[in-house]
């Protein structure tokens, strides 16, 4: 009787256990998947500066400008987010007139990084466009900034999600003052 008893016990204690072993894991996948599950990290551009601008018309037109970009990556993951080489360029009327590298990075779970790069034009393709002389002469130079940022958030290194972020912006330089007047807009894709 009592080696039926002993097997009875040891039946009920190996079901319960398992029960509890069954609700133990499926709170850490819920858990797992619904607060650690990974998130787009968040790409905004936070400012766009006239570096340096020097200009003529006469006797020979001349142009040189570089602005400075601050990019800030926020990173809201309880992982890392590793992102590769990418670039902004600068259009001018739908031609490419400056090109600037992001170098690739690693950044660490829950953290904020700025990304700081300068975009130097490239005066001959702008010297090219008749519409160029028109624009210098009002004082407003109107331009588009893209850029987009290809990375991987990771959690434990088990759970990771492809992200994609494309940035775009507005761009008005204001030569008299020296000004710079911006809005962007950011996508972000996975």
């Amino acid at each position: 009787m009592s080696s039926c008893g002993g097997r009875r016990g040891l039946k009920l204690c190996l079901i319960v256990a398992g029960i509890l072993l069954v609700v133990l894991l499926v709170t850490f996948l819920v858990l797992f998947l619904v607060a650690l599950k990974p998130k787009q990290p968040k790409i905004t551009t936070k400012s766009v500066t006239l570096d340096r601008i020097h200009s003529s018309i006469f006797p020979k037109p001349f142009l040189n400008l570089t602005l400075g970009l601050v990019v800030e990556v926020e990173n809201p993951n309880y992982g890392s987010f590793r992102y590769d080489d990418s670039s902004a360029y600068l259009v001018y009327r739908g031609g490419l007139v400056g090109v600037s590298p992001i170098p690739a990075g690693y950044q660490k779970a829950r953290s904020t990084q700025t990304i700081r790069s300068n975009v130097t034009l490239m005066a001959g393709g702008l010297l090219k466009d008749l519409e160029f002389y028109g624009d210098l002469v009002k004082g407003v130079l109107n331009f588009t900034s893209t850029s987009s940022l290809h990375g991987r958030a990771s959690v434990f290194k088990v759970l990771k999600v492809e992200v994609t972020s494309n940035c775009t912006c507005e761009i008005s330089v204001r030569i008299a003052g020296q000004k710079v007047d911006s809005s962007c807009k950011t996508v972000v894709r996975h």
